[in-house]
């Protein structure tokens, strides 16, 4: 037990903090604009069935500069149907995306 115990105490532990949404062709995602700046996602669950269904569950929000950079991203990518992985922290709540990426 005590060589389980340092063991535990060397080895790095990785929590993966995010889910993530393979998003293979972004003019199919669906989205619509909130008077507060939010950008909210319509159809995440079609391109991940473990997100939550339909309309207000993931956005950005484009009041910040990190929100604008994102949506110049998902803009660029949707105008040339390209494909973005889309990072939340929670895909079972409602809750902000929080990364983008292409790898």
């Amino acid at each position: 037990m005590k060589y389980l115990f340092l063991l535990m105490m060397v080895l790095p532990f990785h929590v993966d903090a995010e889910d993530w949404i393979n998003v293979s062709d972004m003019s199919k995602l669906h989205w619509q604009m909130a008077p507060d700046g939010r950008v909210y996602f319509r159809n995440i669950d079609q391109f991940n069935p473990e997100a939550l269904a339909c309309c207000y569950s993931y956005y950005i929000d484009t009041t910040t500069e990190a929100g604008k950079s994102a949506w110049s991203v998902i803009l660029a990518k949707m105008a040339t149907s390209g494909y973005l992985v889309l990072g939340v922290a929670n895909i079972k709540q409602p809750g902000p995306i929080t990364h983008l990426g292409n790898w």
